[in-house]
């Protein structure tokens, strides 16, 4: 009887660690993505807010990798993450824009994304 309470225990051990998250499915991150050219090969660049981190993101991969992720070749052209002037993350949205710029990247919906970006509710 003892071994049949523990057995039962166990499983509802492991239920209640794979229960779903009630935040799941909640908007944590705000994401936009548009293809442009960087140095004659198209580019797919996401840019957004990151609710969690509180701060802006942007990524530039190749496009033609952008799916298929670092393992196959995607390395990013750019990402927040790896970028030294603002330690992983910033609160300027117009930091990216510059950046982006700068790298000679264009974007044809920019005040659109900008606005959208800008304008999502937060949480805080």
């Amino acid at each position: 009887m003892a071994v049949a309470a523990h057995a039962a225990s166990l499983k509802n051990t492991r239920r209640s660690r794979t229960r779903a998250d009630p935040d799941i499915g909640k908007r944590t991150m705000s994401q936009y993505t548009f293809s442009s050219t960087y140095r004659g090969q198209r580019v797919a660049v996401q840019i957004g807010w990151d609710e969690p981190l509180q701060h802006y993101f942007m990524l530039v991969s190749r496009e033609k990798h952008f799916s298929k992720g670092i393992r196959n070749g995607g390395w990013p052209i750019y990402s927040n993450l790896g970028d030294p002037e603002i330690n992983g993350g910033t609160a300027n949205l117009d930091y990216f824009w510059d950046k982006l710029d700068d790298m000679g990247i264009a974007c044809t919906d920019r005040e659109t994304i900008d606005q959208r970006i800008r304008t999502e509710p937060r949480s805080s």
